[in-house]
């Protein structure tokens, strides 16, 4: 395709003609000295679930030699459901967890962006093949307000919910759909020790003694701890 424009609507008509959906196609990406391989596949997963309509979530990751790969599975998609993971730490107390509703889409999502022959210096080429084979409905509350939950979409990354509809209603779409940016596993402390390794460049995962029966995470942001260098006399940790 000449731009992502023309993919993506290519990618959305063929979802709104079809139940049943096989589809690839590329495009040429203009390289940014800030914005890595793999942070330009997750923004293209992102505008896939807003052309879609369909929540991806990763699967595994494969570094290329001159980019990145990421294969993913629609998060409703029975043959492909999460286990769960109970804590087996001794008193824990388990949540009756509502599992969203599950179909046979045999779905499979392979996003790539990589330098190719022929690319110039300046460009990768950014691949999608995409199989959905059942449409579905989508697993957030679909009687919240269309506009409301596609302004949700648009603003994910850099705003907080709004006032638009019932705070309850805005909170737990924006939870749910955000998901993608953070959660890496059904287990919060395995979920928190990827993402932070994905993000090593800009965090710092401290070293502090555990006491017996806690289990946690201690971890700063380089860009704050860099300007406090030399200047800090104590630094207090705070919990979440």
């Amino acid at each position: 395709y000449d731009n992502p424009q023309n993919l993506f609507t290519a990618l959305w008509a063929k979802f709104h003609s079809s139940t049943s959906v096989e589809f690839q196609g590329s495009y040429l990406a203009s390289v940014h000295p800030l914005v890595s391989d793999k942070e330009r596949v997750q923004h293209a997963a992102l505008e896939i679930w807003k052309v879609t309509g369909y929540h991806f979530r990763v699967h595994c990751h494969w570094p290329l030699k001159m980019g990145h790969k990421t294969l993913l599975w629609c998060c409703q998609d029975e043959d492909k459901k999460q286990k769960l993971q109970p804590s087996q730490r001794e008193g824990a107390k388990h949540c009756d967890t509502m599992w969203m509703k599950q179909f046979p889409c045999n779905s499979a999502l392979t996003i790539s962006s990589c330098q190719q022959t022929g690319n110039t210096i300046n460009q990768h080429t950014l691949s999608i093949r995409i199989k959905h084979t059942n449409a579905h409905t989508a697993y957030y509350n679909v009687t919240m307000p269309p506009e409301a939950t596609q302004i949700i979409q648009d603003q994910l990354e850099w705003s907080t919910p709004s006032s638009l509809v019932t705070p309850a209603q805005v909170h737990s779409a924006w939870t749910k759909m955000s998901k993608i940016l953070w959660k890496k596993d059904t287990n919060q402390l395995t979920s928190a020790r990827t993402l932070l390794d994905e993000c090593s460049n800009e965090v710092d995962i401290f070293d502090v003694e555990i006491p017996d029966g806690v289990e946690q995470i201690c971890w700063g942001m380089k860009k704050i701890s860099g300007m406090l260098e030399g200047k800090a006399v104590e630094i207090a940790l705070d919990t979440t």
